[in-house]
């Protein structure tokens, strides 16, 4: 399996943190990384297992569960600029922009 666009260090200057690590694997490729965004009342995880290519976004508002996404198998992971761009498969995507302000944009189309 190759690796996601997105590097270690790419995601830790996104989210300006390290992450948390689940911990099975000294490899940061092949464990769980947490990286949480806290804005005002709104917290926001996005959990990445790179080799898996697993993504786990949760979004509390006042510490209300309001948003969950798991998708398994990702076709790719990238950072751009303050943004996180997860390609689910050709006909989904998911855009989190950090910085300003968090925001999620999920599109998907029917390209057949």
């Amino acid at each position: 399996m190759s690796e996601i666009s997105a590097k270690d260090w790419e995601l830790i200057g996104l989210f300006e943190q390290e992450p948390e690590r689940q911990g099975l694997d000294p490899i940061w490729l092949f464990d769980d990384s947490v990286y949480t965004v806290v804005q005002g009342v709104i917290e926001f995880t996005c959990a990445i297992n790179p080799y898996h290519r697993d993504v786990r976004l949760m979004m509390w508002a006042s510490g209300s569960n309001i948003y969950e996404y798991c998708v398994m198998g990702v076709k790719d992971i990238a950072v751009s600029g303050n943004s996180l761009r997860i390609n689910v498969n050709d006909d989904e995507e998911i855009i989190i922009t950090v910085r300003p302000v968090l925001n999620i944009k999920h599109e998907a189309s029917d390209k057949t």
